[in-house]
This record gives structure tokens, sequence and C-alpha cells, in this order.
């Protein structure tokens, strides 16, 4: 009787056409997790405001204008991956020495592709993230100065 030719898992069986009994592989040995670089090519940047101006959204859509951060992802070609972000609040602080409120909140980040939901890397194992999000109402005793802050973007194969 002939076989069928057909492979069954690592170190599976393997029957070749024309044997009388199947063969047994050793496993393959995994390929080395390739890792996943961040750069950061983009800051989330908001327009300069006044005390008692309102909120502003920076959309993550890079086709509807504004500064939204703007990340590079290198990893495995076709790989799916997942972002993730803070969902809410940013506390920015100043950096001037001025007196009143020097804190800034800035809610409702949001990611494109969007956050949580896996993605495809490109055929080079590259893509671009950009990140937005709505500063809050300034204070009307908003310390005038630059304000800072930083927030963590982590990527992780699906």
């Amino acid at each position: 009787m002939r076989g069928v030719g057909w492979v069954l898992g690592l170190g599976g069986a393997l029957q070749v056409a024309g044997a009388q009994t199947p063969v047994v592989l050793p496993p393959e040995p995994l390929a080395p997790p390739t890792k996943i670089s961040i750069v950061n090519v983009n800051n989330l940047s908001f327009s300069p405001a006044f005390q008692g101006d309102p909120p502003e959204l920076v959309d993550p859509n890079p086709n509807m204008g504004g500064d939204a951060a703007l990340f590079l992802l290198q990893g495995r070609p076709y790989a799916a991956v997942i972002v993730l972000i803070p969902d809410d609040v940013v506390v920015l602080k100043t950096s001037s020495r001025e007196v009143g409120r020097k804190t800034l909140n800035v809610r409702r980040l949001r990611a494109r592709p969007e956050a949580g939901h896996p993605f495809q890397l490109s055929s080079r194992g590259s893509a671009t993230v950009s990140v937005g999000g709505t500063r809050e109402t300034l204070a009307r005793n908003q310390a005038p100065g630059d304000y800072e802050g930083h927030f963590f973007v982590t990527v992780m194969y699906q």
C-alpha cells in the first residue's frame, strides 16, 4: 500500500509516498523573536493659548491637520501588533516660575491605528502610529509658560 504525503505539526509525523512506516522528524527550532522598535518622530503639540481658553482637540488622523504625536514602528514583516496608550489623563507641568496653576490635563488620548485593536505591519515590517488628545480648558489663573509631559506607547506582537 502506498502512503500519502502529509505533515502534522512541529515534531509530528511525516509520511512520504511509498514509505511503509511514518518518519518522525525533530521539531524545527523557532526563529528568535524580532524586537519592535519605536521611534518618536513628532511630539503631540497644542496651539498657543491664553488663560480661560476652551479645550483644544488634536486629532490623531494625520489628514485632519493639527500636531499629533507620530511614532515609527519597526518589527517583523506582516506581523500583527497592538498599540496601547493611556486612555485619559496625562498631566503636563510648566517650566515657568510664574504664580498660578502649573498643571494641565490632556484627556481622551486616541491613536491611529486605534489603540487596543490589532493591525498588521507592512512587508518591510514598519508602520506609523499617531496619537492625539484634548487639552483641558485653561484656568483663569493658569501660569504662563511652556508645558511638557510624557506618556508611554506600548507595542506588542499578537
